[in-house]
Parts: structure tokens; sequence; C-alpha cells
């Protein structure tokens, strides 16, 4: 197995003047398969995109925020499209004019799949990353360093340096030798502020699994595979992770019922892949996880919702989920999920440094998309940022620090869309975080009016608004205690402009008694969840599902007084919502279609389902969002050796490995459940003259009379 090996580099930058974008050349061949490395630092701005004219697909790796109002940032394309001598350019673009840039570009073969990656800060002359661990040797260590002020670098001990763009940054590499922690070091001719990052790049690629894991009713069919060939894939089911000594994949397997961690690893000559780890939860009903650590059903890695807000798209039918990344301070990174059934994220984009607490409201009027948050920049403030899609880009319209005379600060803030009314509103906290603004927004939410209601005194923060009808509207804060828990009290109004009072500790808790054990995150920092600290919470979000009635707590869970990266969590709750009161009870796991059932609103069931041998075809009646799947069982009513298959969304076909007596498609979305009419397989075709038999003549008459009381039944249910 080949080694990742150095191809070649190419530098660049800008130095005057507002630049909304940079391009930079590769001077030499490009060999198809090869891998590009982009780095670059820039002033004042953010990255919107990174692309080239051979329309390779560059993924976000690492950023760091460094001195100066300096941004640091990789991007990485693997599997490139091969390219002339100086037929391929590089570009970003960025959300503002800025007017430094330096940029590096790079090409290595053999290189496939991001291990890991890390960046930190400091001021000296040795730039120094944070410590790494490869999987085995002969990985590629790439490391790239960035200076705030000018000086010169060099290769630091065991990496050869590859490429250097002005007085200001650099590039080096090395190959793993063992699985020990290692970081990269530079050497720069003065002290200065700098950035430094490591990225493991591995030779062998990961292995993928489908479905990358998520929330399925019944035990589910799984593919893995793996890019390099001749990789052998080695799994567990039990959470341990996978050696040569596991077991050998060698087919499609079923994900059994259960909370099931999938771990594979692929290995070729020695070399080994990075552990995918991929999180399964089978069981019937919608199982709604309190401790809620989400994995994307795209990528499989963990979702970044920290302090996060969801939006349900009326026009897609998606909901939508904008939250910031966690992993490593600083925070604003703005990534966006979407989800047909609430329970099944799948990545959208990322967009660096965009905002804190990101909140979007669909804007009917103009049938766009307006983002609040906290604005990431020189002037920490509010900001309205709009797009034209739920998936970005968002682009900066209005910037707020004052307004009314009252000092719009970067405290927690949130938006709210009044169905009674059509109205936006912003509920932040202002004048030093001393006192709560609700603020009605203009028509087209980009702007603030000047009917607002300002309570003073407040003490409160992460304020939250919702409705549960005409003229009853409720509010909901925590206490200002950093990221330690604290008592989330509400209040109810007439009005989403109140008049609301100041928030108290003593006013109406609505966390209900109970004992609840605690995480490992909690013993690590002394908590216990009681309900005088709303269940070790802070208030973030009421999430509403019309067609259920469903109200649903989201609180913010950060194990920390201080920090609020290492251990957080969303925790999810379902509200017993009255008419001016509400109650939230604790409960480790709950199901959502007999918590909330279906009022309304669940999507139209497939029709024309027919099986021929192993292919299945129907007719999709369901225009908006929602999640299809297969079900096989050996009898009619689907509860003796069930296993399903998830279908691609949209599709009107399927070829199935897997046999059984009788099938049906389930369409799925928040709102509930459809299942199409029961089905057999009949046997394929041999000539259009022949058709072998494969039922006893009685069978399709009993098999239909089965349908039919199926379908009295389910209707009967309905009415009961």
């Amino acid at each position: 197995m080949a080694a990742p090996t150095y191809i070649q580099s190419s530098t660049g930058g800008s130095f005057g003047g507002g630049n909304l974008s940079v391009h930079q050349v590769y001077t030499g061949v490009q060999a198809a398969g090869n891998c590009n490395i982009i780095c670059f630092s820039i002033n004042a701005a953010n990255p919107i995109s990174v692309t080239d004219t051979s329309g390779n697909t560059y993924n976000y790796v690492a950023s760091q925020v460094g001195s100066g109002n300096w941004t640091s940032f990789i991007y990485i394309a693997f599997g490139i499209s091969a390219a002339a001598a100086g037929g391929n350019t590089v570009t970003v673009t960025f959300s503002a004019a800025t007017t430094l840039v330096e940029f590096i570009i790079l090409e290595y073969a053999n290189a496939v799949a991001v291990i890991g990656s890390a960046g930190v800060t400091g001021n000296n002359n040795t730039p120094t990353s944070p410590n790494i661990s490869p999987v085995s040797a002969n990985e590629l260590l790439f490391s790239y360093t960035f200076a705030s002020a000018s000086t010169t670098m060099s290769a630091g001990s065991g990496y050869t340096l590859r490429a250097t763009a002005g007085f200001w940054d650099g590039t080096e590499d090395a190959l793993s030798v063992s699985s020990s922690p290692v970081h990269a070091t530079f050497g720069s001719t003065n002290s200065v502020a700098w950035v430094c990052f490591i990225v493991d790049i591995s030779s062998v690629a990961s292995p993928a699994c489908t479905p990358v894991g998520g929330h399925y009713d019944f035990p589910i069919v799984a593919t893995m595979s793996c890019a390099t060939p001749g990789a052998s894939i080695y799994y567990t089911i039990d959470g341990s992770i996978p050696t040569v000594a596991s077991t050998l994949y060698t087919g499609q397997i079923v994900i059994p019922a259960g909370s099931i961690t999938l771990s594979m690893v692929a290995i070729l000559s020695g070399a080994s892949s990075r552990v995918v780890v991929r999180q399964f939860y089978i069981q019937s009903g919608g199982l709604w996880n309190t401790i809620d650590d989400q994995f994307d059903v795209t990528t499989g890695l963990r979702i970044y919702q920290f302090e996060c807000s969801i939006m349900y798209d009326p026009v897609s039918g998606y909901w939508y989920k904008y939250g910031d990344y966690y992993d490593t301070m600083p925070v604003g990174d703005l990534y966006i999920y979407k989800s047909a059934d609430l329970l099944n994220w799948q990545f959208v984009a990322h967009y660096p440094y965009i905002a804190i607490r990101p909140c979007v409201l669909y804007n009917a009027l103009n049938n766009n998309y307006v983002m609040w948050g906290n604005y990431i920049g020189a002037n920490s403030s509010k900001a309205s940022f709009v797009s034209s899609s739920p998936d970005g880009p968002f682009v900066q319209v209005n910037l707020y620090d004052t307004w009314q005379s009252i000092n719009i600060d970067i405290g927690d803030s949130s938006a709210f869309l009044d169905p009674n009314t059509g109205f936006g509103y912003l509920l932040t906290e202002c004048n030093g975080n001393t006192d709560l603004m609700v603020v009605r927004l203009s028509s087209d939410f980009k702007s603030l009016t000047n009917t607002y209601a300002l309570t003073t005194s407040s003490a409160g923060e992460a304020a939250t608004m919702w409705t549960n009808g005409p003229g009853s509207y409720f509010l909901m804060q925590s206490g200002q205690s950093n990221y330690a828990p604290n008592t989330c009290t509400y209040q109810w109004s007439s009005s989403p402009l109140g008049p609301w009072a100041a928030y108290s500790s003593a006013g109406n808790n609505p966390f209900q008694a109970a004992t609840i054990p605690q995480t490992a995150g909690e013993i690590a920092a002394g908590l216990t969840a009681t309900p005088s600290n709303s269940y070790d919470t802070q208030t973030c979000q009421v999430l509403i599902i019309p067609g259920r009635n469903a109200f649903i707590y989201c609180g913010d869970r950060y194990d920390s007084g201080t920090n609020p990266l290492p251990n957080y969590r969303r925790i999810l709750l379902p509200i017993v919502q009255g008419s001016t009161s509400f109650t939230i009870s604790w409960t480790p796991t709950w199901n959502l279609n007999t918590t909330f059932p279906t009022v309304s609103g669940a999507p139209l069931p497939v029709s024309n389902l027919t099986v021929i041998g192993n292919i299945v075809a129907w007719s999709n009646n369901e225009l908006k969002a929602c999640n299809l799947y297969l079900d096989i069982a050996d009898d009619f009513a689907f509860t003796q050796n069930v296993l399903s298959q998830v279908i691609t969304a949209g599709s009107a076909s399927f070829v199935t490995s897997k046999v059984g007596n009788f099938y049906r498609i389930r369409t799925v979305n928040a709102n509930g459940v459809s299942l199409s009419p029961v089905q057999t397989r009949a046997a394929p075709r041999t000539s259009q003259l022949l058709q072998l038999p494969h039922f006893a003549p009685w069978q399709p008459a009993f098999i239909a009379m089965q349908q039919e009381a199926y379908n009295i039944g389910t209707e009967l249910q309905q009415h009961l």
C-alpha cells in the first residue's frame, strides 16, 4: 500500500483593496484520484465557498480564530479530477470584502480520508500544533501555520517544509511511524502570535455504511463498503473497537432491535482507516432519547447543535436545524441539517463564523429565509441575514449595536414567528444583559420596528416564546449563571408584547419532582439534575409539531459552569400543555407516537405497490418531505421476522435482497405514518406467453380478504 506523497504546491495572497474572492492556479499536471489541500487566512471576513475549475468538491476540515481579527481555514478535496498543467484554478469566495489574504494550495497522492484534525493559537517563536493520534504508520501528518506578523517559517523536527506564503505562513508534512500521539512544530525567526493546525490523513478510505445510523421502527438492513480497492472491513455491534480479530464483513447485515453501536474499520496491507462509528436506535413508534446526542444520517458524524434552533419550512416540508460547532472554542460556525421526521437528520451545509444562537424564520411575503443571531465580527451585536433557501448561504443585511437608545448586546437572543398573526419577533437581552426586549420585526423580518416591549432589571437569559392559540403566549427564561444550570421559569400573557415581568427564580417552575441518575458529565462537574436546576439545563426552545399538538422542551445541558463544550447535550422532553400553564416531567426515553398521537398532516401513502421477484415498484403521492421504508415480514400483520430497508426519498422502485411473504411501504414525516396496502411477492415472468404459478389458486382471494379486514380495522380505530 503506497504511502501519501507530496506532489505540488502554489502560493499567493492579496494585500490591498477589497477582495470578495481570491484565485490560485495549480501550475503542474493534476492526476485523477489525488487530494487537494487548501489553506488560507483572511482578515475580517468568512469564506462562503471553495471551488475550482475542475469541479472538485471541497470539504471544510478546520478553522481557528487568531490574533488581530484573522481567521485561518483548511479545506480538502479527495478523489480529484485530472487537469492539465495550469488547467485548474481554485477560487475562495468571501462573505465581505477583505484587504488581507494568505493562500496556499497543495496536491498529494495516496491521501484519501481525514482521520482527525486539531488547531490551536499561541504567541512565541515555535508554532506548535495540538497532539493527534494516528491509527497506524505511514499516514500523512499535514501541518499549516499562520502568523499575524511578519516572520520566516522553517520546518520542525521530522517534518519537511512544503510551501510558505509571503512572510506569514507555511505548510509542512511527515509520515506517521506508529499510532502514538504526535504533534507538529515550526520554527519562526520572530516571536509572533500564530495559529497552528495538524491534519492526519490516511491512504485507506474510511468504510461507509448505508444507512449510516439513525432511528428506525424495525431491524434495518445495512450495507458496508470501502472505496479503497482490496481493503477488508471488520466490524463490531457492541461498541468495542474493531480489529482484524473482529467479524469480517462479507455481505449485508441486519441491525437488530435495541440501541446498537456499529463500529467499522478498513484494513489493507497493514494500513488502517479511521474507526467509523454509527449509532442505531431500533424501536417501534418513534423513540426519542431525552439526552439527545444525535448523528446525522448523511455522514454519520455527531450533529453540531450547540444552542441551536429548529424551523419548519412550509415550502419543502423539511424541518431545519441551525446549530453551532462546539468541539473547540470559539463557537460561531453555522451548521445546517434537515429532517423529514425530526429524528433522522441529514447534513446540509456549513458556513464558518457566521453567528451564535442562529434563529431562522420563513418570510411568506418574500418567500425567503431570515436569520437573526449574535454577529461574529469586529462589533459583537445582533445581525439579520437573508437567504433565498433554507440551505443558505445567508448574507448579512442589518447590524444593530444600539437601537432606540437601547444597547443591544451579544447576550442570548431568539426569534419567534407568531402563527396567529404572521408577525415576527426578536427576543434579546440588552443594556448590559440587564433587560429583556421583545421587538416586532418589519414585514420582511430583516429590521427592527418601533413596536416593542422592554422589561427592565430582568436578570434572565435564554428567553424563548411560543403560543398555544390566539391570545395565549408563553415566555420562558433561565437565570443568569453563565453555563451553569439554574431555575427556568415561565410567564403567560395574551400578547407577544406582554406585559412581561422581570425573571424570578421563584416564578412558575414547570419541572416536576424526579430522581434522575447522574451522567458522566454531571459527575465530573459535580452536578445533579433536579427540578430546581431545570433537570440540569437552560432553556433554549419549545418545539411545536402542529400535526400532533405536540409541545417539546429543548434545553441546553452544558455540565459546566464555565466551558460549554466537552459535555454539551440537548435535552428533549414532552410538555403537558395547558391553556395558561404547563408542566415538564423527566423520562429517559419517550415515544412520539404514543405521547403525541397524530391529529393531522400525516403523509399520503404510496399506491400501486407491486413486488415481482426482487423488484419493488410503487407510485408516490406525497409531494413534501418524507421518509420511505420497505417493510418485509412473514405474516400479514407484520409481527413476525420484520425487517426494513431504507429507500431514497422520491424513488419509485427498489431492488431488495431480502425475501419475505408480505411487503409494504411506510411513508413517514414528523406528523405521522402512512402505510401502503400489503402486497405479496409474485414470481418473475419467464416470457410474455408463460407465467409460472407462485400461489395456490385460493391464496389471492384469501390475501384480499385479509387486506379488507385490515383496512376496516384501521378505519374503526381512527373513529374510536
